[in-house]
């Protein structure tokens, strides 16, 4: 009698095929490059222009004249360049090299080396059509005594129509997030300081935010003393470890607004071009500028005039809702502060520089144990969050006496700003 034989096995994979074609590199993840592709036989002729998003390839294509200028962008944006991974085999991918960090798609900035003195810089796009009055802005701001706006160092006109921008190099807010209750509180009165300002001197931001780079900081004034890699922010220009650094609470720094790229300037004077009819002795009317938060009351009717200002302090209130109120707990005293700002009438509405002195008299008036406490989800419980939220606390607890020894101060953030009369 014959056995049924078990059928025979698929023959083997073949490892060394190609996972990826070359179309589908243009659609890899936005933050590395996979070496894949290059690592396989038959692909080492492979175009390295397949590994660069649009914006990456704007970028490549103008570093001879960036160059010129006395900037160098990084070695994968030069036309010579050549992926590092390229012919070393299968296993190449599993190192990271610094020349796979991608830049975003929809970023604004470009990270470079000024050749006078190789510091770090920011190179930023505007377009004129888009941004007319956004580097008349910015330098208007800049000569300002409560001034929370990125400096320009200097201003590259390619033409008529785009302009690009060098600032310092700088890190968004959010990166790292705030660690205790005391470093938000010194964030958020520098941000409100910053929209008062600029209302002070008739600009209106337009599209206020709290998170990514809208508002930047410089990391080695404040947590990572030595630099680190532009992109990869917690590495090291090489990517081999670590980025050396401490935290937010323990080296605060300055905030700074650096995305004006909607703002706009009013009753600046007779030759402002967008100088409009007042309203009343107070108020300035202009047609709002629909943004990604649609949350405001003006933006349902968008047919018809209303404050610029007023608009900013209501989408400011609800920044500060989302990102913190919302998101933690300790943040309750702002609840008034946020009804205020978000009113449904406009004319009901608080200013900017009334938010500014009420968050100064709310904040100061909290006790040591709250702004030391570190920043906790309200998410709901559960027996993991439980476990992490435990050994954080302790974690939290060493690093703040280790700071506490080094300061007398129990929340160092809002000490520098507070004024000598809210103290």
């Amino acid at each position: 009698m014959v056995r049924n034989r078990r059928p025979p096995l698929p023959p083997p994979r073949d490892l060394h095929r190609p996972l990826l074609n070359a179309r589908a590199t243009q659609s890899l993840s936005p933050t590395y490059s996979s070496p894949e592709v290059a690592s396989s036989p038959g692909y080492d002729e492979l175009d390295p222009s397949l590994y660069l998003n649009d914006t990456e390839r704007w970028w490549r294509d103008h570093q001879p004249w960036l160059e010129q200028s006395g900037y160098l962008l990084r070695a994968r944006y030069r036309p010579d360049w050549v992926p590092s991974w390229e012919g070393k085999g299968f296993f190449s991918k599993l190192h990271v090299y610094e020349d796979m960090v991608e830049l975003p798609a929809s970023s604004r900035r470009m990270h470079a080396t000024r050749l006078s003195d190789g510091s770090r810089v920011h190179l930023y796009r505007v377009f004129k059509e888009t941004s007319p009055e956004e580097v008349d802005i910015m330098h208007h701001l800049a000569g300002v005594k409560e001034n929370h706006t990125i400096p320009i160092l200097e201003v590259l006109k390619l033409n008529r129509k785009l302009r690009v921008l060098v600032v310092p190099s700088m890190r968004s807010c959010d990166d790292p997030w705030f660690e205790n209750v005391g470093a938000a509180v010194g964030f958020l009165s520098q941000a409100l300081e910053g929209i008062k300002s600029m209302h002070a001197h008739g600009i209106a931001h337009r599209s206020p935010k709290l998170s990514g780079d809208a508002i930047v900081y410089d990391p080695r004034a404040s947590c990572h003393p030595k630099d680190s890699h532009p992109a990869e922010t917690e590495a090291n220009p090489s990517l081999a470890r670590g980025a050396f650094g401490h935290s937010r609470t323990e080296r605060d720094g300055t905030y700074y607004f650096a995305d004006f790229h909607v703002a706009k300037r009013y009753h600046a004077g007779p030759t402002s071009k967008h100088k409009v009819k007042w309203a009343d002795e107070t108020t300035v009317m202009d047609y709002p500028f629909l943004t990604g938060n649609h949350l405001a009351p003006e933006f349902r009717t968008p047919e018809n005039k209303c404050d610029p200002f007023k608009v900013d302090v209501y989408l400011l209130g609800d920044e500060i809702f989302r990102c913190f109120f919302q998101k933690y707990r300790g943040f309750d005293w702002l609840k008034p502060l946020v009804d205020d700002m978000c009113r449904e009438d406009p004319k009901s509405r608080i200013t900017a520089e009334e938010a500014y002195v009420r968050f100064l008299w709310l904040s100061a008036s909290l006790d040591s144990s709250l702004l030391c406490g570190r920043l906790i989800s309200r998410q709901k419980r559960d027996l993991t969050r439980r476990v992490i939220r435990k050994c954080g606390k302790e974690l939290h607890i060493r690093r703040l006496l280790r700071e506490l020894g080094l300061r007398d101060v129990a929340n160092p953030s809002l000490a520098s700003w507070l004024p000598v009369h809210a103290v």
